[in-house]
């Protein structure tokens, strides 16, 4: 008995930002006190003009905890479907 992979369903990516401090990361070696900010569906890594607005925006938030390092985050999610072979 084997499986065959018929089809790939319901593919999403999901983009997220960590902001945390290249201090802490030195010192600790890993991101500590970090703020986790969830992007938009149509967010784009690519697109810089994307980037520029989003750090517009987090501004008050990178200077508030005086973030200086800025991890992206990707998530891909999908369904694979397989058919049953005797």
């Amino acid at each position: 008995m084997k499986l065959e992979h018929i089809d790939t369903v319901n593919r999403s990516i999901t983009y997220s930002i960590e902001l945390s401090r290249a201090e802490d990361i030195a010192r600790n070696g890993e991101m500590a006190d970090l703020m986790n900010i969830g992007l938009p569906n149509n967010f784009n890594p690519d697109d810089e003009l994307q980037w520029t607005s989003m750090l517009e925006k987090l501004k008050p938030y990178i200077d508030q905890g005086n973030f200086d390092t800025v991890v992206l985050k990707c998530e891909t999610n999908e369904e694979k479907v397989f058919i049953i072979i005797d």
